[in-house]
């Protein structure tokens, strides 16, 4: 099945990628024909024996190949490998089936863009700079390749894919346009020409609490619609919150949730759990760890860990490996030192309080955290934190260590392991 299966909701910069499937009879070599399920998936044509059929029989690579129409309602396909025909059942069934082969043949990555310097890579995947060739404008694309997947990263793609092309804010990274060739997935999107977050604090010299409450109303925000789409981000950590702008003031600074590899759909409006150990050390919530079923409230948790480390420049939780900090994650272990909290204000300290609460049902939502005194305050002090030196040397380090990209499943192995150990562990919180 093909990432690109059954989403096409934000518009694409390019058109939409190629999506159609129907029963059509299939012209074969005897000149008889036979009915097949038939599915157009980027530039890829499946042929099934039945719509219920798992898997296709073949599969055809038709970009760059000719498409004539024969007759009303047929079609003939020439590529280097093969040619083949066949008739749509009905006039408007032949017009999509058009409109998608004339995608599938000539919709194509290299059509579009052309693909720059290498800017990152992870496990599975290579991020490049790209210029659309009709704009000129520069974008970031991330290139999966399909050989490197087994089953299950291939079905993470598939969900990821699924996201992205139904998510639209102002606070997370566009997509703008995605295709599914034989070999690769291409996920062309914006450019965040500021950086992370984090990277940007730590060079500003100067960073307020009223910096704090602008950078964080914009990460809630972005939350909080993906929850009301039903989707869970699962991920949420500095190195995902990306700014616009490498110039733009704190105070202007506009903020963007990146990297939806580990996001899942729980559906609007349920009380759906989800189950699977997932996430970063250090910015999981403790249902997580614990391995209890959980909801989207685990983005709340992290995104109280990201203010905690805002405020202070430190983590709240830590330790000698990450066991130890998985034990003072599930017991909520975290304090509030004189030395780097003494010019933070008490509003700020009981909103870190309420996201980092271990029972979710007492962990304020993403909507009910804009609805806090904090943020909704507009005479927060202007006067520089002390964080900004915690933060530099946060970022130090995570350079220095030159640490490659860590895949989920590595993640969450390691983490389901840490779960067991910690099963008997008395979550509630220390005095």
């Amino acid at each position: 099945m093909s990432a690109m299966d059954n989403v096409r909701q934000v518009t694409m910069r390019h058109g939409a990628p190629a999506q159609y499937r129907g029963y059509v009879q299939k012209k074969c070599r005897t000149f008889s024909s036979t009915k097949r399920w038939m599915v157009a998936a980027g530039s890829t044509l499946s042929n099934y024996t039945s719509r219920e059929a798992f898997e296709p029989t073949w599969r055809l690579n038709i970009l760059g190949a000719q498409l004539e129409r024969v007759g009303k309602r047929g079609f003939r396909i020439t590529t280097t490998e093969r040619k083949l025909e066949f008739v749509a059942p009905s006039d408007k069934e032949a017009e999509d089936w058009f409109v998608a082969l004339s995608q599938a043949v000539s919709r194509s990555f290299e059509r579009d863009y052309e693909l720059g310097s290498k800017i990152g890579e992870g496990a599975f995947a290579v991020v490049y700079d790209a210029y659309d060739k009709v704009t000129g404008e520069q974008a970031a694309v991330k290139v999966i390749r399909k050989a490197s997947l087994d089953p299950a990263d291939f079905a993470l793609l598939a969900r990821e894919v699924h996201i992205l092309l139904t998510v639209q804010h102002p606070n997370c990274v566009e997509t703008y346009d995605i295709y599914d060739a034989p070999d690769a997935i291409y996920i062309v999107m914006e450019k965040m020409k500021g950086g992370e977050l984090f990277d940007r604090i730590a060079v500003a010299g100067a960073f307020s609490e009223r910096d704090a409450a602008h950078v964080f109303r914009q990460l809630m925000r972005g939350v909080a619609y993906l929850h009301s789409r039903g989707i869970a981000h699962r991920d949420l950590k500095p190195e995902n919150l990306l700014t616009t702008d490498p110039t733009a003031p704190l105070s202007k600074m506009h903020l963007k949730i990146a990297d939806f590899g580990l996001a899942n759909v729980i559906g609007k409006g349920t009380e759906a759990l989800m189950r699977t150990c997932i996430g970063t050390p250090g910015y999981v919530a403790p249902e997580i760890v614990k391995h209890q079923p959980y909801t989207s409230k685990v983005d709340c948790w992290s995104a109280g860990v990201i203010l905690f480390i805002m405020l202070s420049g430190k983590m709240p939780f830590y330790g000698k490996d990450d066991y130890e900090i998985m034990r003072r994650i599930v017991r909520a272990q975290y304090k509030f030192r004189e030395s780097e909290w003494a010019q933070v204000s008490d509003d700020a300290k009981e909103l870190v309080r309420a996201l980092l609460q271990v029972n979710p049902e007492q962990r304020l939502s993403a909507e009910e955290a804009l609805k806090h005194p904090w943020c909704t305050s507009n005479t927060l002090s202007v006067a520089s934190l002390s964080s900004t030196a915690g933060l530099r040397a946060m970022q130090e380090a995570k350079r220095n260590k030159m640490k490659a990209a860590v895949k989920a499943a590595a993640q969450g192995t390691r983490m389901a392991q840490l779960a067991k150990e910690l099963e008997t562990i008395d979550m509630q919180p220390k005095a």
